[in-house]
């Protein structure tokens, strides 16, 4: 008696299912993470502080460093942003802005 209570249940959840549709956009997702830049740069500068009180004067060598590791990561990282978003990832993935942006053009026939 359990078991036909049990299949019943079952078939009812299908049956009551609404229609499958496809969305016109897609979820953004996780962005990936890219590679931490100037760690080891911004070790030694802080490294430098407490060693020498927290001086600048001191540590003028590990800040320079630093300065400079970091200017090049905006330069990499602005770079990188100028690509055009129409291109796919290193998997062969398309971007999930991208994928809604093609969604968005082309009209939903229900």
């Amino acid at each position: 008696m359990v078991r036909q209570g049990v299949a019943l249940l079952r078939r009812s959840r299908r049956e009551h299912r609404r229609p499958l549709k496809l969305k016109n956009n897609v979820s953004q997702g996780k962005k990936a993470v890219g590679r931490v830049r100037c760690v080891p740069e911004m070790t030694s500068l802080m490294a430098c502080w407490r060693a020498t009180g927290f001086n600048d004067q001191g540590c003028r060598k590990e800040i320079e460093m630093f300065l400079k590791c970091a200017t090049e990561a905006e330069m990499a990282q602005k770079a990188t942003s100028t690509q055009t978003v129409a291109t796919r990832d290193h998997r062969g993935y398309w971007p999930s802005e991208t994928v809604t942006e093609m969604l968005r053009k082309i009209p939903r026939p229900y």
